[in-house]
């Protein structure tokens, strides 16, 4: 608890120092202070808010800084001039000393340091506010580098948690009416940042990256299992030149095919792969013989399942071909819509964005710049965006710009335009469909189940509370066999409209009987079928020998 108290006391110390007595006075945090700091005018709100904040995150680090990392990834939680100035952040502390790197290598191994090193370099290679990298090589003489976390990093960032509910509750109460509440925030960071402490989660990401990657020019880190624990992380030493030092001295046609090379590493990761490196700047990006690119620092990596994924590709087909309508279904359809949100307002402001980007020099257009403005502009009209969807924006931006630095001439519409439409032809391929309706029927299939209990449970809810509802036991059955059977015809009718249309879609696959295809004609028979089963049930419907309410009218 005093330590708790003590980082109060230097977290307020900080905001006052940065020029923000003001909120100090205003959230009754004052008696924080030292006297003479207490008897100091609370002075107004400062117009450059956004910058103080952020050097008072730089001051603080640990928790803070990340929290500003955070932020800065997240315009749906934020205004933009905060993320802007938060991507400023920079993670530089000075180096923890060796003997507490050795500590947390022996604590984490569960082992002396040279029973899996045999040699550790005592200087990093960086050092963060989390964790700090040692060059170092294994027993078998590999060359590797060890991710090694701050002693007490984890419980220092507990307690930083602590305080921010504590500040959130205070702003809270002090401003009711924010659109995002500071404790969402600080609930939305926690479980953010809940795996980073956890080094072997991290390892697992590596892996999958390693695995798909393997054998191609995109060079991924392999992850040393044996020498690895949640406070330790070994992998391969990737031993090659900056991108900024070897674009520096390279030929026009070397920087050109780096280019291309990172375009494709970003595609492949976001339409096949499923998780992608979200922060694809020089600085994370060395070369290797062979114009091979290798990847570094996996901390902040988004993932996509695949209907995500499907609706990122329909979304970029869209921006190539100009179709605001196409556009504006898929920003709604990935998104959760709110009750202030204004539908004809957000298709006004997309066809704005798609044509004044349309009216640029295609040369000079960035198509992932206009992707990250129509995710903010949907966040702006109450649209809650997934948060990969998000990250995405912003790693297409920051991969557009390195490849942009290395080639000016790079076009990334033209570029990327026929491996999405190829992307677009694969998911509309049978056995894509095939996949997606299963995935379908399913979602809906345990949606209609448990439809009828739902409806009893809600109406037991209901009967318990301020509402006296008297329902005789017959109309409770009169009920249920009603949602069961209209269920049913609302089974019978997905069932039908999805083989018309799978049908109707696969008339050009063959094998074909004359101009038909084979698989149209099964899916028309059983679409025969179950819709003459649609028919009966609805000419049954009242009539005595079928209809089992007569039972009850007994």
């Amino acid at each position: 608890m005093d330590k708790t108290i003590n980082r109060a006391g230097q977290v307020v110390n900080v905001l006052f120092k940065q020029g923000m007595g003001y909120f100090v006075h205003e959230l009754g945090l004052k008696w924080h202070l030292p006297f003479f700091r207490k008897l100091a005018p609370a002075g107004r709100q400062p117009p450059d808010l956004p910058v103080r904040l952020r050097k008072a995150m730089e001051e603080l680090g640990g928790a803070y800084l990340k929290l500003g990392q955070f932020l800065a990834l997240r315009p749906d939680l934020l205004q933009r001039e905060y993320c802007e100035e938060f991507r400023k952040l920079l993670d530089k502390v000075p180096p923890m000393p060796f003997a507490k790197v050795q500590q947390v290598i022996e604590t984490g191994l569960k082992g002396p340091v040279k029973a899996f090193f045999s040699h550790i370099d005592i200087q990093p290679l960086g050092s963060a506010s989390i964790a700090q990298v040692h060059k170092a090589r294994l027993k078998n003489g590999k060359c590797v580098v060890v991710k090694v976390q701050r002693l007490d990093a984890k419980r220092q960032f507990e307690t930083d948690i602590r305080i921010m509910r504590y500040l959130a509750h205070k702003i809270e109460r002090r401003f009711p009416h924010s659109a995002v509440t500071p404790a969402a925030i600080v609930s939305e960071f926690e479980r953010y940042t809940s795996q980073e402490f956890n080094f072997v989660y991290e390892a697992r990401t590596i892996d999958r990256f390693y695995q798909h990657f393997n054998g191609t020019k995109i060079v991924i880190p392999r992850v040393y299992w044996a020498s690895t624990a949640p406070q330790v992380l070994t992998m391969d030493l990737l031993d090659g030149i900056p991108l900024t030092e070897f674009a520096n001295r390279a030929t026009k046609a070397q920087n050109k095919a780096l280019a291309r090379n990172i375009a494709d590493a970003a595609f492949e990761q976001v339409f096949r792969l499923g998780i992608f490196h979200a922060d694809m700047h020089p600085g994370n990006i060395i070369v290797l013989p062979g114009n091979k690119i290798g990847l570094l620092d996996f901390g902040i990596v988004g993932t996509l399942n695949e209907e995500l994924i499907s609706k990122t590709i329909r979304l970029y087909a869209a921006l190539v071909c100009n179709d605001v309508a196409e556009i504006t279904s898929v920003l709604l359809g990935a998104g959760v819509a709110s009750s202030d949100t204004n539908i004809e307002g957000l298709k006004l402001d997309v066809e704005r964005i798609v044509n004044a980007w349309y009216g640029t020099d295609l040369g000079q257009a960035r198509v992932s710049q206009m992707m990250q403005g129509l995710f903010e502009t949907a966040v702006e009209h109450g649209i809650r965006m997934p948060t990969s969807l998000i990250l995405l924006g912003k790693a297409l931006v920051t991969v557009e710009g390195t490849c942009l630095a290395l080639d000016p001439e790079f076009n990334f519409v033209n570029y990327s335009q026929p491996k999405v439409m190829r992307l677009l032809k694969e998911h509309r391929k049978p056995k894509a469909l095939l996949k997606s309706f299963t995935m379908l029927s399913r979602k809906y299939g345990e949606f209609l189940a448990g439809l009828p209990q739902q409806t009893i449970d809600a109406l037991e809810t209901l009967k318990r509370g301020a509402i006296d509802l008297r329902i005789r036991e017959t109309d409770i059955k009169h009920l249920g066999m009603d949602m069961n059977r209209s269920s049913n015809r609302l089974a019978y009718s997905m069932i039908i409209a999805a083989l018309l249309i799978s049908g109707a879609m696969l008339i050009d696959v063959r094998p074909k009987i004359g101009n038909w295809s084979i698989f149209t004609l099964i899916g028309l028979f059983f679409a025969t079928i179950v819709l003459m089963a649609f028919m009966v049930s609805i000419w049954r419907e009242g009539v005595a020998p079928f209809d089992p309410h007569e039972d009850f009218k007994k």
